[in-house]
Order: C-alpha cells, then sequence, then structure tokens
C-alpha cells in the first residue's frame, strides 16, 4: 500500500493541512453492515481498516455497489510494466500481506481501498464526495462489528498525504434472513423463484428415485410440511407435495413467490 500512495501522491492539491474523517456503521439488514465514513476539509486519499466481527460469527462477503469511487484496491490490484490496470483486484487485503487479518470466511478481514481520479476535470464521477458509503460486509449470525484503522497498512490517508486520526467504531449486525429457496429446482439449477413448475419437478424427481422420501423439516423448509391437513407432522414427505399441489392447484393456479 505504501508504495501505491506515492503514486497516488503525485495527483495531490494543495490543500489546508486541518481536516478530519470519521467512520459510522450501521444494520442493513440481512446480515449486512453498511459502513461509511464522513469528511471535513481535505478528502480522503485511501483506507486501510481493520473489520472483525464477535459472538463466533464470520464475515462471509464485502460488497462496494452503491460506494463512492474508493475503488483502487492498493493489496490485490495488478498493473502491467505500462501502467495498464490488468486486474483491479478485491478490496480485501491478503491474510498473508504484513499486518493483514484473515480474511473471509474468518471473523477478520484488512480492507484496502484508495481513490485516483484528475484533480482537472470538474465535475469529476471518480472523485469521492466529502461523506458516503464506503463498503458493505456480510455476516452469518449476528454479531458486533468493529473497524479499527491498520497501522501496519497505512490507516486512513488524507489527499495532502497527511494521516487522519480514526476512531474505533462498533455496531450491531443482525442474522441474514434464511434461505426460503428450498425447491427451486425447475428449471435445472433454478431461477430464483419457486413456482408450481417445481414443486411438480420435485413430485417427479423424488417419486422416481426415492418414494418413501422424507425429511424432518427445519425453519426454510416448514411451509412444505402440509400433510395431514392442520399443521403438518414435523416431516415433508410426497404426501406432503401432492396436498401442497392439490391445495395450490385449487387455489392459486399461479402461485409463485421470489426466493430471498
Amino acid at each position: 500500500m505504501k508504495k501505491l500512495l506515492l503514486v497516488l501522491a503525485v495527483m495531490l492539491m494543495t490543500v489546508p493541512a486541518m481536516a478530519a474523517v470519521s467512520i459510522s456503521g450501521a444494520d442493513a439488514g440481512n446480515g449486512v453492515g453498511a459502513i461509511s465514513y464522513t469528511s471535513t476539509g481535505v478528502l480522503p486519499r485511501a483506507f486501510a481498516l481493520d473489520i472483525t466481527v464477535d459472538n463466533g460469527a464470520v464475515i462471509t462477503g464485502v460488497d462496494t455497489a452503491g460506494a463512492q469511487p474508493f475503488n483502487i484496491y492498493m493489496g490485490t490490484i495488478q498493473i502491467a510494466a505500462d501502467g495498464t490496470v490488468t486486474d483491479a483486484g478485491t478490496p480485501v487485503a491478503p491474510a498473508t500481506d504484513p499486518g493483514a487479518l484473515t480474511g473471509i470466511g474468518t471473523a477478520g478481514i484488512t480492507v484496502e481501498m484508495g481513490s485516483l481520479y484528475d484533480a482537472t476535470v470538474s465535475p469529476n464521477p471518480a472523485k469521492p464526495a466529502a461523506a458516503g458509503l464506503l463498503i458493505k460486509v456480510s455476516v452469518d449470525k449476528a454479531c458486533t462489528v468493529t473497524v479499527a484503522s491498520n497501522t501496519t497498512r497505512g490507516n486512513v490517508v488524507l489527499e495532502d498525504a497527511t494521516i487522519a486520526a480514526m476512531t474505533t467504531i462498533n455496531f450491531p449486525v443482525g442474522s441474514p434472513i434464511p434461505d426460503i429457496c428450498y425447491g427451486d429446482v425447475y428449471p435445472a439449477g433454478g431461477d430464483g423463484w419457486v413456482t408450481v413448475d417445481d414443486l411438480y419437478q420435485m413430485l417427479n424427481d423424488l417419486s422416481a428415485t426415492a418414494p418413501d422420501f422424507y425429511f424432518e423439516v427445519g425453519p426454510t423448509q416448514i411451509a412444505y410440511d402440509v400433510y395431514p391437513t392442520g399443521g403438518g407432522d414435523g416431516w415433508c414427505t410426497v404426501d406432503d407435495l401432492y396436498q401442497l399441489l392439490n391445495d395450490l392447484s385449487a387455489t392459486s393456479p399461479d402461485f409463485y413467490y421470489q426466493c430471498q
């Protein structure tokens, strides 16, 4: 990161020295935490942050859709000898880099994100705003997310090449919404919707391969436990699928729901 910051510094503007950057976090729903920033004075140029979770949770992914254009990923970007970017990389720094946390699928990641734009062009969509979304992280269960600057990787660097002090923050994130897509088997591989066609496909597959098919229902499958009438019996069998088809065909032949 420090080597790339030397490149970024070539494009720095002369700006006042007084500046501040603060980080905030919010539960965005469905197991996602949104991390944002606010700056006063000098704009931030690059972020090196440690993001960790507790309660036995792990970070399952990151997303920069809708975020401000800090899309220079110093830890993983690949640049050819002629200066062409051959691979933009990912915000998550490799766990093998000095000072980086263990990465996706664990309780801690280090993210490195920078901006690079032509300051002579105005307005310039590649120039980040003074405040906005930085990144979203997904977790596998309810937890507290902690965000701190990473000193080894460079902290928070401003456009005047100074380091901005940043206070560590904590915020809660709830559990992801359970997958309700059990039964999305038609067409092969699913299409994000469960319809009567999916139920027929399940019956065809199961009747041919496992006529005594059954499973104990869990939270994501309880909608299929409709037989016997009156609330089911805790198991999903071919009888349940037949009953569900009979009910739906009679009352809602255009039955469908979108997977979440």
